[in-house]
């Protein structure tokens, strides 16, 4: 029980980290994305509230003598989980091909290159220099 816990922790927390990569590479929209987030962490919620209603029954199909079939019930984890990955496969895949022609995942619908790929942003103070002084007391002027 103990090495499965160890071997579980960190394989957790890659799948926590991939997932949540994958969610917000694939938002339809920035503006939005709160409201995208609360769905997908209810999506995560659900199946924890749901299982321990159904676990039940299916440890109770093909019992006999009162041993429990929890074969049964790895199993069926086991199949919803490669459903679900390959659910989530098209999305992973998608993600993956707009980052290597040099599209920003995280930029919905954005033809902005990818991190890697930008020049650094210059400062606002270099940027407003450059600007001219009446810009920065707040009056715009045209200098012929």
């Amino acid at each position: 029980m103990l090495i499965g816990s160890v071997l579980m922790q960190p394989a957790i927390a890659f799948f926590s980290a991939v997932d949540q990569a994958i969610v917000l590479a694939v938002l339809p929209s920035r503006d939005e994305a709160g409201r995208y987030i609360a769905v997908v962490q209810f999506a995560h919620k659900l199946p924890s509230a749901i299982a321990p209603l159904i676990a039940p029954f299916i440890i109770a199909i093909g019992a006999t003598d009162g041993e429990k079939n929890y074969t049964l019930l790895y199993l069926t984890g086991a199949g919803l989980a490669l459903i679900g990955g390959l659910v989530v496969l098209p999305a992973s895949s998608r993600c993956a091909e707009r980052w290597a022609k040099g599209v920003d995942p995280q930029r919905a619908g954005s033809s902005m290159k990818a991190p890697h790929q930008r020049r650094p942003r210059r400062s606002k103070r270099r940027r407003i220099h450059r600007m001219g002084a009446g810009y920065r007391r707040g009056r715009l002027h045209h200098h012929p």
